[in-house]
């Protein structure tokens, strides 16, 4: 094992040697080049990390435990678990600025929300929407359950054929012509994830075919770049995806259980 070079883009987990970063602290340097740092920080309860400053922005999730960030001056505690919720504006983005690809793939999810039912566009006319219907939002589980639901479903089965599916599935995005960036293999892991969650609400201890399908656009369409040649085509993205979706061979539904019979 050795420390990463500057012009390494990316090691292995088990090939990055942990470095010690402070008192209680260690890291692994996965990616180091001029514009981009990968890190994986390690902190013993109660450890604190010094003070410092990145040439390039910053992008940091806690994986497992509670975390306090000091920005600024201004402190912000990180719960777990912890999510991010960002709005984008479908068409159009003058007085904004584009998030670059690297920080969109670590976006889990894009969901479309698509436009209100006309019912509910009427009740929005009618000022009977926002404010009455957010005083009858409450909540259907608190933090202990979801922690829970988290670690049930880290346990879901996942086989050896839907990692294959999963993989098949980044891997032609990558070798299609109509696209200029495919998905990455961070997509690859958010894939699995979501597809473990889409079995845990459906009442299954095992991933099947359809959990996949089922994820994939969401997984998909933010990750996803067509090409000028594509666009200046009239190719649209959910017709990608729903081309991907039908072109690469999905297990059979009999060998994709939990004894992969």
């Amino acid at each position: 094992m050795k420390l990463p070079e500057k012009k390494q883009r990316w090691v292995y987990h088990a090939e990055a040697l942990p470095q010690t970063a402070g008192e209680g602290v260690t890291r692994r340097v996965l990616a180091y080049t001029d514009g981009l740092m990968c890190v994986e920080n390690t902190f013993e309860k109660g450890a604190v990390g010094a003070l410092h400053h990145h040439p390039h922005t910053q992008i940091t999730y806690v994986v497992s435990g509670a975390f306090d960030f000091t920005v600024d001056g201004v402190t912000h505690p990180v719960p777990a678990p912890f999510t991010v919720i960002a709005t984008e504006n479908p068409v159009g983005a003058a007085g904004t600025q584009m998030l670059p690809q690297s920080q969109l793939d670590r976006f889990t999810v894009c969901v479309v929300m698509g436009y209100p039912d006309t019912e509910a566009e009427m009740q929005m006319l009618a000022g009977r929407g926002q404010r009455t219907l957010l005083e009858q939002v409450h909540p259907v589980a608190n933090q202990a359950d979801l922690l829970a639901m988290q670690k049930e479903v880290a346990g879901v089965f996942i086989h050896e054929l839907m990692y294959r599916y999963i993989v098949d599935l980044a891997q032609a995005s990558r070798k299609d012509p109509r696209l200029a960036l495919g998905l990455s293999p961070r997509a690859s892991l958010a894939l699995a994830g979501m597809a473990r969650a889409a079995a845990y609400l459906a009442g299954r201890d095992f991933v099947a075919p359809q959990d996949v399908t089922a994820v994939f656009a969401d997984v998909a369409r933010h990750r996803l770049v067509l090409a000028d040649q594509a666009k200046a085509g009239g190719e649209t993205m959910d017709v990608v995806i729903d081309d991907l979706l039908r072109t690469v061979p999905r297990p059979r539904p009999e060998k994709a259980d939990r004894h992969g019979r």
